[in-house]
């Protein structure tokens, strides 16, 4: 073989290297996009192509990929950099233009500006939980609705674009923040939004407004696992309390100032409920008293009829919601205890966990006498099941008619490549307790071959109050069953929404 032929092979051989290599990355690059984690109802995805295939659990997402939900559609997105979000029912959601590389940070690499997180709200809404993009580099992040950009500063936050049937604003993007901040911008103006602030957008032409502002004493929650991401003082928004969402331990205290001010100390009386491997126990009265231990978590829960106690376990999932007076978590990973009248059992908590959620406001608060109420989720613990695995809640919705003294309910999650689906209506409401319980009319699991099976569950829960007595909140816990071998169970914490 001559010299030139020698080179024309060596020339070939490196041409087709590089084509694998581009087609390699290439292939990363789309893998990396996102997935499909779950799917309630009718929901579609209307690729580049303009081709439109059924969501399903882990499909993949790409660039240029909208993703439109029915009337009772639901999905829940995670994106590569570990973004969240929860697509609401009549929405078309689009990932605009989106790419990550997991090596590249502002510390290491001058080209942190090649990741990019840019999505478009065309209607309906979702909640959101940023990422690596948006910790990394804000600028990187943004959401164009029709009528203001969303820019975010490390968040946790819901948004709506409505067009009919609104509340109290009429047509425009509504928007919440639960943690962290948004910023909202179009060609009228330009508003920061911080944690506890809601705001509204009428027109593009128009300036984004603040609508509404919860006090700023408290802990801010992360709604994905429900733990304290950290608390505020105050009109100083000193930061008071980081916790480990592991396992529940302080990890810092700054400014000097005793988190102990905000938690109930030994013995303290209240109202809630505990639902423990098969096991519950609902405090519809002031008969609850909880022990708190040095480092801020739960160490005793006792009822009329049993107390738990914590024992080896950890805490886990640990929030609170200052507008609710509600807590909130999930002991795991060790051995609880019950004990009644007669004896104290162990709770082998190693393949099951017991969730909590509580007030230490022992007032009852006053049920209107007519009309209804819709209840939003503030946070909730990861359902887990008595295999030992955890998973994701996905919706949940509450509402009461105090009318006819009832409540509806329903819960949506995903545990072991499984979907749960549960409803319930007209639960008898206790207007004297200010607490409900009753059956889920319909639990229906999906498993990961897509058949579907019938289960049963129960519900219970209880309402919470405000200074004035009025009623401020609620807190649900859940048991469901595939009426074979596995239950699943967890809590939820909901606020009560705002009268249209």
């Amino acid at each position: 073989m001559d010299y030139q032929s020698n080179s024309l092979q060596n020339l070939t051989i490196k041409v087709i290297l590089l084509l694998l290599v581009s087609l390699y990355s290439i292939q990363t690059y789309w893998a990396e996009a996102g997935k499909i984690l779950f799917t309630y109802g009718k929901a579609e995805i209307k690729h580049v192509d303009q081709s439109i295939d059924d969501l399903a659990a882990k499909m993949p997402i790409q660039s240029g990929d909208e993703i439109i939900t029915s009337i009772n559609g639901r999905v829940q997105l995670e994106m590569s950099d570990k973004t969240i979000f929860d697509i609401q029912p009549n929405t078309v959601f689009m990932v605009e233009e989106y790419s990550f590389n997991q090596s590249v940070t502002p510390i290491n690499n001058s080209k942190v500006e090649d990741n990019k997180s840019f999505y478009r709200l065309v209607r309906g809404g979702f909640r959101s939980i940023s990422g690596l993009i948006g910790k990394r580099n804000k600028k990187n992040y943004r959401v164009v609705t029709p009528v203001a950009t969303i820019g975010i500063r490390g968040t946790d936050y819901v948004a709506e674009f409505c067009e009919s049937n609104c509340s109290a604003f009429g047509i425009g993007l509504y928007i919440s923040v639960a943690g962290g901040g948004v910023n909202l911008q179009n060609g009228s103006g330009t508003l920061d939004v911080s944690a506890g602030s809601s705001a509204f957008v009428s027109s593009s032409a128009t300036a984004p407004v603040i609508t509404g502002k919860k006090s700023k004493t408290g802990v801010i929650t992360n709604r994905t696992d429900g733990s304290l991401t950290n608390t505020v003082n105050g009109e100083d928004k000193t930061l008071v309390k980081t916790v480990n969402a592991e396992d529940g331990s302080l990890i810092n205290i700054e400014a000097g100032i005793n988190f102990q001010t905000l938690a109930p100390r030994t013995g303290i009386p209240g109202r809630g409920l505990i639902i423990a491997a098969g096991l519950s126990e609902l405090s519809d009265d002031s008969a609850l008293n909880v022990v708190i231990n040095d480092n801020g978590t739960l160490e005793e829960i006792a009822f009329d009829q049993a107390t738990f106690s914590i024992g080896s376990a950890d805490t886990i999932n640990q929030g609170y919601d200052p507008s609710t007076g509600l807590y909130w978590g999930r002991w795991a990973d060790g051995v609880a205890s019950v004990t009644t009248q007669t004896e104290t059992s162990d709770i082998d908590l190693n393949s099951s966990n017991a969730h909590w959620i509580y007030t230490i406001n022992t007032s009852t608060p006053v049920l209107p006498v007519s009309g209804t109420a819709k209840f939003n989720l503030i946070a909730n613990t990861n359902p887990s099941d008595n295999m030992g695995n955890v998973g994701t809640l996905g919706t949940a919705n509450l509402s009461a008619d105090f009318t006819n003294q009832t409540v509806d309910a329903d819960v949506t999650l995903e545990i072991n490549q499984e979907t749960w689906d549960a409803s319930a209506t007209d639960v008898a409401l206790n207007g004297s307790s200010a607490s409900f319980s009753g059956d889920f009319d319909s639990v229906v699991i999906t498993e990961a071959d897509g058949t579907a099976i019938d289960g049963s569950g129960s519900l219970q829960g209880f309402f919470t109050g405000d200074d004035s007595n009025a009623v401020s909140g609620a807190a649900l816990g859940y048991s469901l069953e595939d009426n074979v071998d596995t239950t699943v169970e967890g809590v939820i914490a909901f606020e009560m929404a705002p009268e249209p």
